[in-house]
Parts: structure tokens; sequence; C-alpha cells
């Protein structure tokens, strides 16, 4: 299980407990790396910056607004959601790509255009139908995190 320290953003009373919406900072490694003046990756990490990312937590414990709370996340779905981003669209623009070869080949003509048209439509048709499933399974029960422990209030450090 892969965890993250994440902040209580909301809480709302639920009849079965609590509903705790938490907010986690995407941190990368480019800060205590070496070579972040020279990397493609940090530069992008310097222009884009962290991104906050929002999970939703049912749980029975009380928590407070602006507590920090370690989660757990399982990394099996993390893994299998990986590689449906990275394998569904590389096939579906492969495979747009064939077939529209082939259409158009059929057709007498010779399909380069074609194909490359037929790819992108593949890429961006698998990562639109990825979408709408990802959305679908926020839900579901094994996307969903577990508080492992409450670490309390964050402390604020008030600088002059």
């Amino acid at each position: 299980m892969m965890t993250a320290i994440a902040t209580v953003a909301e809480v709302s009373k639920e009849p079965q407990g609590f509903k705790a919406v938490l907010s986690c900072q995407q941190q990368s490694s480019c800060s205590g790396c070496a070579s972040k003046s020279n990397c493609a990756t940090g530069q992008v990490t310097k222009v884009i910056g962290n991104r906050e990312h929002l999970w939703t937590l049912f749980t029975d414990q009380p928590l407070q607004v602006g507590e920090q709370v370690e989660i757990g996340f399982p990394e099996s779905e993390i893994v299998k959601n990986a590689a449906k981003m990275y394998l569904i669209p590389l096939l579906a623009m492969l495979l747009g790509s064939v077939l529209a070869n082939l259409v158009y080949h059929s057709m007498g003509g010779q399909g380069e255009v074609a194909a490359i048209l037929g790819g992108a439509l593949g890429f961006v048709g698998s990562l639109l139908w990825l979408k709408r499933g990802f959305a679908h399974s926020v839900h579901s029960r094994s996307q969903q995190v577990t508080l492992i422990r409450q670490l309390g209030a964050a402390i604020q450090i008030h600088q002059p």
C-alpha cells in the first residue's frame, strides 16, 4: 500500500459516519535532484508546478477541517490505471492507423494521410473513452483511499 499525507478540506456527517474531502499535493522529486536545471522533467515541473488532488474518504472517525491525515492507496489499482493510461491510447493509435490505411488502400490510394488521421482519431477516441471510464470508476470500492492515521492540525509558521 502506498501512503501520502493529505489535508482535510471539508467534512460532512453521513448516516454511516463521516465523508471527508482530502487535499493532497503531488510532489515531484525534482527539488532534490542535482540535474533539475538540465532536465526536461525539471523544467516542466517548474512551469506547471505541483498539482493538487482531491480524494473522498468515508470513515467512522471524526475529522476536522485543516487536520493532517495519512492515507493509503492500493498499489495494484495504481499500477492497473497507469497501464491503462499508457497502453490503451498507444494500441488505439496503432489500430486506428492500420485500419485507416487498409480502408484507404482498398480504395486504391496510398494511405499515409489516412493512416495519420486514423491514428490521431484512435488516440483521441481512446482518451475520451478512458476519461469517461475513470470518472465512473472513482466511486468503486477498489479506487477509494483508506485512513491510516490522524496526524493532527498543521503547524502554521509565520515569518516576519
